[in-house]
Order: C-alpha cells, then sequence, then structure tokens
C-alpha cells in the first residue's frame, strides 16, 4: 500500500533519532520468501511491530486491538499500514466473530508468503519480562496449516529490548531468534498443537529477552545495562562491534544475577542501590565514573561546538518540540502509549514543519531550497547523537569535582562499581 510505502523509510529516520543505538541481532535468521509470524514480547504499544517494520526489509503485517479503528481517520491509516483488528471480549461479545475476518485475512496473507507480526501476550504492559499468553498466533498457524497442507509456516521468536521504555534517548536491542517450522508440530489433536507451539515460542522469545524475572527487580536490573553500556562504551571489557556477544553476555548476566541464592541476590542488590544512591545524592551518573579518564582535552575542547550545534538546533525545530510536549503532557495518561505517541507526533509535526519551511524559503531563494527538510533532518540527527556526548562531558566535569573534594567516599563508590562490574568483567 502506498501509505505504508511512505511511512516505512518515514520510520526509519523517526527511529534513527529517537534511540541513541538501535542493534539488530540476526537479521540472517528471517526466512525469506516464506510465510512467516513473527512473535514478539509487547512492552512498548506501537513501537514494537514498527520497529521491526522499519528495520528490515521485508513488509510487515500485524495484529492490533480493534479498538484503535473506531475512530474513522485512525481507522483508515490503520488499514493502509497493514494492521488487522483483533476484537476482546471487552470489546462486546457481539463483535467476537468479527475475528474470523482477521484470520482469513491472516491466512490469506501467510499463502502468499506474507510477513506477520502477532505479540502473544495480547496487551502492553511496561514490563520487560513475558505475561500469560494468549493462543491466537497458534490458533491461526493451525488453521493455515490444515487448510494448505502442502505450505510451510515459520514461526520467529524475538526479543525487543529497550534501556527505557517510555522516553527517547536510550537504546533498542531487536534480537531475532531461531525460527521453527510450525508444521513439525502439527498433527490431529489441535489443542495439543496449540499448547507445543505456545510453549516453544514463549521459550524462544525469552532467550530473546533482557527478561527480569521478578517484579521487585524492575528497577534495579536497567541499572545493570545502563553500567554494562558505559563499560561497553568506554572500556576494553567489550568488544563495540560484536553486538550479538554483547547482548549474549547481558542476557548472561541477568539470568546469572537473578539465579543467584535470595541471600547471594540480596547483597548483590543492596550494593546495586548503594552505588546509585551515591551517584543520586550528589546528582551524578555512571558514565561519568567510567568517562573520567577516558576522555581527552579534545573533547572538552568542543564542548562549546556541541553546544552551539544543540542549542541552535533547538532553536531551529522548537515549535514542533513544544508541541509535541504539550500534547504528551495534555493527553497522554497511560505511560505505556507515552514513547508511541510522541515518536508518532514528533514524526508527523517535524515532518510537516520541515515541508513548510522549504516551501516558503523555495519562494525567495529558488527550488533548490525544497532540499531544505534534508538538510534539517541531517542537522537534528548529528545534535541529537551529540547530546549523548555533550551529557558525557559535562558529567565528567562534575565527577571529577565531586572526587576532588570527596576522596573517602569516592574510594567506597569505586569500591562498589568493581564489586558490582565483577560480574561481567570476570
Amino acid at each position: 500500500m502506498l501509505l505504508y510505502a511512505i511511512l516505512k523509510p518515514l520510520a526509519g529516520l523517526a527511529y534513527s533519532v529517537y534511540h541513541q543505538k538501535i542493534w539488530i541481532l540476526n537479521k540472517s535468521q528471517i526466512p525469506q520468501n516464506e510465510a512467516v509470524i513473527l512473535v514478539a514480547n509487547h512492552s512498548n504499544t506501537f513501537i514494537d511491530p514498527t520497529i521491526i517494520a522499519a528495520l528490515q526489509s521485508r513488509d510487515l503485517h500485524f495484529w492490533a486491538r480493534a479498538n484503535e479503528f473506531r475512530k474513522p481517520i485512525l481507522g483508515w491509516i490503520a488499514r493502509n499500514v497493514h494492521i488487522l483488528p483483533v476484537f476482546r471480549i471487552q470489546d462486546g461479545k457481539e463483535n467476537m466473530t468479527k475475528n474470523n475476518l482477521t484470520f482469513e485475512l491472516s491466512r490469506d496473507l501467510l499463502s502468499k508468503k506474507g510477513l506477520l507480526f502477532i505479540a502473544p501476550e495480547g496487551n502492553c504492559e511496561l514490563e520487560r519480562r513475558l505475561r500469560v499468553f494468549k493462543a491466537g498466533a497458534a490458533k491461526l498457524a493451525y488453521s493455515f496449516i490444515k487448510e494448505n497442507p502442502d505450505r510451510k509456516l515459520y514461526f520467529l521468536p524475538t526479543g525487543l529490548n529497550y534501556s527505557d521504555l517510555v522516553y527517547s534517548g536510550g537504546e533498542a536491542y531487536v534480537s531475532f531468534g531461531q525460527p521453527f517450522l510450525a508444521n513439525d508440530l502439527f498433527g490431529d489433536n489441535e489443542a495439543q498443537f496449540i499448547n507445543a507451539v505456545t510453549d516453544k515460542i514463549y521459550d524462544g522469545i525469552k532467550s530473546q529477552m533482557l527478561h527480569i524475572d521478578k517484579a521487585e527487580n524492575d528497577k534495579n536490573m536497567p541499572k545493570i545495562w545502563e553500567m554494562m553500556r558505559n563499560d561497553r562504551d568506554y572500556t576494553s571489557v567489550f568488544r563495540p562491534n560484536q553486538p550479538e556477544a554483547i547482548f549474549q553476555k547481558m542476557k548472561t548476566t541477568f539470568d546469572d544475577i537473578q539465579n543467584l541464592e535470595e541471600e547471594a541476590q540480596g547483597e548483590y542488590m543492596e550494593n546495586l542501590s548503594a552505588y546509585f544512591d551515591i551517584l543520586t545524592k550528589n546528582n551524578l551518573q555512571d558514565v561519568a565514573v567510567v568517562a573520567a579518564d577516558k576522555v581527552s582535552i579534545f573533547n572538552f575542547l568542543a564542548v562549546g561546538l556541541i553546544n552551539l550545534l544543540i542549542f541552535t538546533n533547538y532553536i531551529i525545530s522548537v515549535l514542533p518540540i513544544l508541541l509535541v510536549r504539550k500534547l504528551l503532557k495534555s493527553s497522554i495518561r497511560d505511560l505505556a502509549f507515552r514513547s508511541s505517541v510522541g515518536l508518532a507526533a514528533g514524526m508527523i509535526l517535524m515532518g510537516l514543519y520541515y515541508v513548510i519551511i522549504s516551501i516558503i524559503l523555495a519562494f525567495f531563494v529558488g527550488w533548490f531550497a525544497l532540499l531544505t527538510p534534508i538538510f534539517l533532518y541531517l542537522f537534528y540527527f548529528i545534535a541529537f547523537k551529540l547530546s549523548k556526548t555533550k551529557n558525557t562531558l559535562s558529567q565528567v566535569v562534575k565527577y571529577k569535582r565531586w572526587r576532588a573534594k570527596n576522596k573517602v567516599d569516592n574510594e567506597k563508590l569505586l569500591s562498589l562499581r568493581a564489586e558490582i562490574s565483577s560480574f561481567w568483567q570476570k
């Protein structure tokens, strides 16, 4: 569809200025020229399917809850960007039979060797762990194979991992797992097939996630991600050109910490909390501790230029930025939708703003001003990437001043960090 073809590359551009880094792992695992149901964890509403759609070559269709289709404009957009509606019991029992059409359209797509995204959890929660799976994906697979016994159907378990589930500026690991052939599990017993497929996709998705098993660890485990990320960027602990190996190390670390005996895990979490309590109390970040002796004088000489670029970019783009902030503040009550709405609104408003500027300039300086959106985007992209460098350098300055005045506290800080990081540096 034309709208999908237009929005797909634009979404890719939007993601490049939403996440500081996006790591696409094991992309070669995606079966080509085959029917595929891509199943993934669901913690970031529309960002989950659209990040996959934007960053790989195959066209992606996906299921979404039917209430997104109620408003005429949103319904038209949804239908034209490959979204198929799924009706839930809360949408009314009388509407449940409408899912038959969604199943029919999905089977037709798969018969044409299409790629379909389904989040088996059904609903979205700001969590980094899997919840109970719905049976829809497995039921679809059974009905498709029964109707097309000679057609292959693959499941592709995928892990979607975000360092920040709500705000921009973080990083993401999209990890494609090992695909499996659903036909190999097919038999006369539908319930047995559904259970086998559900178990297999659950294990497959979990194997590609930085999975947090317990709610009490929701606050602390992302801090480990932050520390490992800083070690990756500023030390030789990891090799930055091997993202698959880095992710696997992060996953192993997450799993090993959560598999510690209760007393040992409690002690580890206490040290982690104590370390970040010192940082928070003094308005410091972990990156300053790691990078303090890694940045050179040339980095600090560049601070003025970096600040100028960031400030200039803000002045140029201040109108759409303020409009997005106002929209998020006034309209978004559920944080689960903040990132998706912010990204979509930013992409649309920023795009329209750049186009309007280019048209106005074209009246004064000629047609080549129509290229203005490209230069404005590149300027925004550079400023966005440099914002991380700015933060790091300002934090390093602050940390160096603090450690000069608080040598005893700094020794405790470094000791805690060494003890915590020994888990992944061993």
